[in-house]
């Protein structure tokens, strides 16, 4: 399988205490998928693939618990439709400031249904955990 996944999420904030940020967050999220499948027949090969592609809109909350010292505990959840009949994130994750860098760790989980007449899918899962470093300028 070959997907790309772009989410494009605004947010408004609710709560800052400082130590406590709480927003909620509306936008869009874009799935491009194909599914490329090989069947073997004696000794012949017969090569073929399902592909789609669309829009979903979202809405969910997202927030943030300052610890001391640079660490950060990190949440958000989206739930949505449109091009799916149903698609859903919840993420959590860890990170660490240091100077201009930040340092994450963290788990996602990402899921799609779709109607029955969707060509290439029934249900969609993405998941698993994930690490990133942003360099502040």
């Amino acid at each position: 399988m070959n997907a790309w996944v772009l989410n494009l999420i605004g947010g408004y904030n609710l709560i800052d205490t400082g130590k406590n940020i709480f927003d909620i967050a509306a936008g869009a999220r874009f799935l491009d998928v194909e599914i490329p499948v090989t069947i073997k027949l004696n000794h012949n090969k017969i090569k073929t693939s399902k592909s789609g592609n669309g829009w979903d809109g979202v809405i969910g909350l997202k927030g943030r618990h300052n610890f001391p010292d640079g660490y950060h505990f990190n949440y958000y959840a989206h739930v949505g439709g449109g091009y799916s009949k149903l698609t859903w994130q919840t993420a959590v994750n860890f990170s660490y400031d240091y100077k201009k860098f930040t340092g994450v760790l963290g788990y996602r989980y990402l899921k799609w249904n779709f109607e029955n007449d969707q060509p290439a899918l029934d249900d969609l899962v993405i998941h698993g955990p994930y690490a990133g470093v942003k360099f502040s300028f």
